[in-house]
């Protein structure tokens, strides 16, 4: 069991957004480690500058055509990363490149959470995962007076577990992206309030046959993966397909904690060990179906 290395990742980021490399770089990496497949997953982000968007997106389209062509002993796919569509008309550009593109996966992953200025009745996103950063626009919009008020707390935590129904739903998305991202504001998710909506949601996700990735690469604000003990547990008890993925922003980061993530899962389950199954192609890759249980 879990002897085999995992020879893939599927969310990689390169300098088409917020990556330090560019996609020929991190196929050559991912060729030196032993990769069979790597897929990219840049921030698709409407009306963004440094992420992919309307006006760049057939670039980052024909690079990676550029890659297969140059690297044909490799499978290389072709993904996005994709936030929380803030308006009717971002779902209708993105229903548009969907429908333009052929796209491998779309990743939905959020980042922010959209609140509304009451003094102002302007929105603004609150970052769901730094917490200074949180706290400085939430007493500039006056939302609340004391970031650790353990109700404004739960209110945010809430409208971060409501707007995730959004990727559970909505048809576009194939894997969810660190689904517990909001665990350290105002020290972590206060389970036992939110827990109805955290098991709805993945209630939705399992109905709708979406996949949960065990991100490995959030080490710079938080030492453990994501999900974290309490919400990889719930995903388990409802079985929901996972994939694990190092986030990678760069090539050093490729293949980054892969086999702690596993024993992470491992430790989940309890009552005995998955079967790692290590993919060849891209149907493999797409079925995602890493653990059985």
């Amino acid at each position: 069991m879990l002897k085999k290395p995992q020879r893939h990742n599927i969310h990689t980021h390169s300098t088409f957004s917020d990556g330090k490399h560019s996609i020929f770089e991190l196929v050559e990496h991912a060729k030196k480690i032993g990769f069979t497949t790597i897929g990219f997953s840049d921030h698709l982000c409407i009306g963004g500058n440094r992420n992919l968007n309307e006006n760049n997106i057939s670039a980052y389209v024909k690079e990676i055509e550029r890659a297969r062509n140059q690297f044909q002993d490799i499978e290389i796919l072709l993904g996005a990363e994709v936030d929380i569509p803030t308006n009717e008309n971002h779902f209708k550009i993105l229903s548009d490149i969907k429908s333009y593109y052929k796209f491998d996966y779309y990743i939905g992953a959020q980042h922010s959470v959209p609140m509304k200025n009451f003094r102002f009745g302007s929105t603004v996103y609150m970052p769901a995962d730094k917490k200074d950063e949180l706290f400085s626009i939430v007493k500039t919009v006056n939302i609340w007076k004391s970031f650790e008020d353990p109700v404004s707390s739960l209110w945010v935590q809430s409208k971060y577990w409501d707007n995730m129904f959004i990727f559970a739903t909505h048809p576009m998305f194939d894997v969810i992206a660190h689904i517990d991202y909001i665990r350290w504001v105002g020290g972590g998710i206060q389970y036992q309030r939110i827990l109805e909506k955290i098991r709805d949601f993945l209630s939705a996700v399992y109905c709708n046959r979406k996949i949960i990735e065990v991100n490995t690469g959030r080490v710079w604000w938080c030492p453990t993966f994501s999900p974290s003990s309490d919400v990889l547990n719930m995903v388990l008890e409802f079985d929901i397909p996972l994939i694990i993925t190092s986030d990678s922003h760069n090539k050093q980061s490729l293949a980054n904690r892969f086999k702690s993530a596993r024993k992470h899962i491992c430790k989940g389950i309890h009552t005995h060990y998955p079967i790692y199954r290590p993919y060849q192609t891209r149907n493999e890759i797409l079925n995602m179906l890493i653990f059985e249980r």
